[in-house]
């Protein structure tokens, strides 16, 4: 596990200093220097807090996703989801939302697959949701769209799509989907594979919200009001820049960022913020020192609060790092079940 995480990070760490380079090679960075001392750091305020409510949000909504397996109180839910973003900060490979897993099986009792299959399902509507605000976006900015973005999109779309039918196909046939998969790895040995089909077969537990069309109304009403919370933080923190765009420019710069964060990076995505702003401003006529300030300085708002309360939350429970990233090997292959003496989730 370790040599793995070493490599992943190696290759994360190679391209943010790639990205890193291409923001940076034309700044003149005493124009930054300039820029911080101009700022107006009071907007950062107001950037955190709907930084933390987006974070409560997607908590929420996290719980609404594991309501058909256990109801599930928000401190939980808000503090399992806090220690994951804290694993994203400081970790490669993303594997806080392993670790968010892990967390939410020891405070409330929730198998470990079936919370990662959530997790899994959050993807899917956030994918969806940033499409839906893509589509929103090219209608009513005029913006010469770049050809890789809608390439991209439409990438994307079909990649929300597959994986959506994949997990539905999983979970009302399951049997015939784990025969058709265990028939794709075929190549692989025996033991590995009888392991990959049986993950899979837990992982199913997670996926019973697929049945209740009310729910996924609910959660994708959740997911379209939990993407309006980051953009509103971008844009304050554009502000604190003095950079005035409309605000439907700090959620094209939004679905920029997320298209960037999808490529490998540095835990905390080193570079690939910086890149994506001097990139995403360029449409709107802002300087690249600016964009660069205002990347450091909105990077900095969102990384360290949350980082620091997710290490409170992580050492207040007791946990090692070293026992977590341990358990984390494996969260839907390692115990099911919760120990005899975890909590049960209510509100």
């Amino acid at each position: 596990m370790k040599r793995v995480l070493n490599w992943k990070l190696w290759i994360g760490v190679g391209f943010s200093g790639i990205f890193l380079y291409l923001a940076l090679r034309k700044v003149d960075l005493r124009e930054v220097g300039a820029a911080f001392g101009q700022a107006d750091y009071w907007f950062l305020i107001p950037s955190i807090a709907v930084n933390f409510v987006g974070l409560w949000v997607r908590s929420f909504r996290w719980g609404v996703l594991l309501r058909p397996i256990r109801k599930i109180r928000q401190r939980d839910l808000f503090t399992s989801t806090v220690i994951g973003f804290m694993g994203n900060n400081l970790f490669p490979a993303r594997i806080g939302e392993v670790i968010r897993a892990v967390v939410l099986g020891r405070r409330a009792g929730v198998s470990k697959s079936a919370s990662f299959a959530t997790i899994v399902l959050e993807r899917v509507f956030d994918g969806a949701t940033i499409l839906v605000i893509l589509a929103v976006l090219m209608a009513r900015l005029e913006l010469p769209f770049p050809g890789w973005l809608r390439k991209t999109s439409l990438l994307s779309a079909v990649a929300v799509a597959g994986l959506l039918a994949f997990l539905v196909a999983l979970k009302t046939k399951t049997d015939a989907s784990l025969k058709i998969l265990g028939r794709l790895l075929g190549p692989f040995p025996r033991k590995l594979r009888q392991r990959s089909l049986e993950l899979l077969r837990s992982f199913v537990g997670g996926l019973q919200m697929l049945h209740d069309w009310k729910s996924i109304l609910a959660t994708f009403g959740l997911s379209l009001a939990l993407w309006i919370l980051p953009a509103l933080s971008i844009h304050y923190a554009l502000l604190a820049t003095d950079i005035h765009l409309p605000m439907l420019s700090s959620f094209f710069l939004l679905v920029v960022l997320c298209i960037g964060v999808a490529v490998p990076s540095a835990p905390g995505f080193v570079g690939t913020i910086q890149l994506v702003s001097v990139i995403g401003l360029g449409f709107f006529g802002v300087p690249a020192s600016q964009a660069v300030s205002y990347s450091i300085l909105y990077h900095l708002s969102q990384y360290v609060p949350v980082t620091a309360l997710g290490l409170v939350f992580f050492l207040s429970e007791g946990f090692s790092f070293k026992k977590m990233t341990a358990e984390a090997r494996g969260p839907i292959g390692g115990e099911e079940g919760a120990s005899p003496d975890a909590p049960q989730g209510t509100d």
